[in-house]
């Protein structure tokens, strides 16, 4: 069978994928300065997660973690990916790489400072598993409508781009708050340096609210795409104000736990216990793996509320640039290949990456994009032969 190899737009070409490139220049310049970082905090690596970070709020593991089995593969796409996976890995670049099929994982390596016990941070991915809790706490009742303007949950964005923004502008980076700078998400280049600062490990003192009235009113709601931290951040507020509960407790009980982790998670947290949704998750690459699969089983439920919202998230419903899409806080990047995959993306080569027709569900942590486009086409033609 002849398979159209689309082209994938550079991940170097395209950076705003990545989310946070400023802090790593903050964590840079302390490691200079004092030397105090492991190998698996330093710059790019952040295998440890940076879980010694002041107010770093811990999640717990289950006490029935779900089986993931390792297995041989299956079928020659399984065999492909393997061959494929080893020689990608021979780069250098991939520090954990983790693909599986139907919850049996056929390929899983790591390199220098990962394992399996490590707990990578997430960096952006973090911003789409924002997006699932803003859907549990739609299908809950807390949030009525995602037609609803923020500022009908959180009165203190009233008279900026988010509390005029609705929900679902949130989700789609279409505030029109700031014109994002595509490497860093960020207003301005300063920007990086004040929330570089969580990566430290005092923690982020700064006031977000204040910071996000600062970075307003660049164009009207709805009007165009850019790639903003602070729209996720506002999405943070929001879920608070709606659930009237700290969103990491929420994300907690509605999403990791059902998750069924191994190990704990964690989310990185202002000096006022502010999650920082944008980029401070971390967890073990395994449950990453559980993450997919219980969006996989959220999406099977084809009539409940929470596959509906699902099913819209991770389609293309914005466009930023050719040949790739956008959903909320949700990247489609194998339009052709594999049209039903949705991918997890952050900064310095984070990539998971969910396709429910083949069961595929693949997390990646690596110190660059510079092999982040021959996984996703390996992948993507593994996931399109077996859907």
């Amino acid at each position: 069978m002849l398979v159209r190899i689309e082209p994938l737009l550079s991940f170097i070409a395209v950076p705003w994928v990545l989310g946070s490139i400023g802090a790593t220049t903050i964590v840079t310049r302390g490691v200079a300065s004092c030397g105090a970082l492991a190998q698996s905090d330093l710059p790019l690596e952040a295998t440890g997660g940076y879980r010694f970070s002041a107010n770093t709020l811990l999640l717990k593991a289950s006490s029935e973690p779900s089986s993931l089995p390792s297995a041989a593969p299956a079928n020659d796409a399984e065999k492909k990916l393997v061959v494929d996976a080893n020689k990608i890995m021979s780069s250098g670049a991939t520090r954990a790489a983790l693909v599986s099929r139907n919850r049996q994982i056929f390929f899983e390596q790591y390199s220098k400072s990962a394992s399996a016990e490590s707990t990578p941070l997430a960096y952006s991915i973090s911003k789409s598993l924002v997006a699932v809790a803003i859907g549990k706490a739609l299908c809950d009742g807390s949030i009525k409508s995602l037609d609803d303007k923020a500022e009908v949950y959180v009165p203190d964005l009233k008279s900026t781009s988010y509390g005029d923004s609705t929900i679902a502008q949130l989700l789609t980076m279409t505030s029109g708050a700031y014109q994002g700078d595509f490497n860093t998400g960020h207003p301005e280049p300063n920007e990086s340096y004040v929330l570089g600062n969580m990566f430290l490990p005092r923690g982020l003192d700064v006031d977000l609210l204040s910071r996000m009235k600062k970075f307003s009113g660049y164009q009207a709601p709805g009007v165009g795409f850019s790639y903003k931290n602070y729209d996720t951040i506002a999405l943070v507020y929001v879920l608070e104000a709606a659930t009237k509960t700290d969103f990491g407790a929420y994300f907690e009980k509605n999403v990791w736990i059902p998750s069924r982790p191994e190990r704990t998670g964690a989310w990185l947290r202002n000096a006022d216990k502010k999650v920082l949704g944008h980029v401070g998750f971390s967890a073990a690459p395994r449950d990453y793996l559980r993450i997919g699969y219980f969006l996989i089983d959220e999406m099977k439920k084809t009539d409940s509320c929470m596959a509906k919202y699902l099913s819209t998230a991770t389609a293309n419903l914005v466009t930023p640039s050719a040949g790739r899409g956008y959903g909320y806080q949700t990247h489609k990047l194998s339009l052709r290949l594999a049209p039903a995959s949705f991918w997890f993306l952050g900064y310095g080569g984070q990539v998971f990456g969910v396709d429910v027709p083949s069961g595929t569900v693949l997390y990646l942590h690596q110190v660059n994009h510079s092999q982040t486009e021959a996984w996703v086409r390996a992948s993507a033609t593994m996931m399109g032969e077996l859907r």
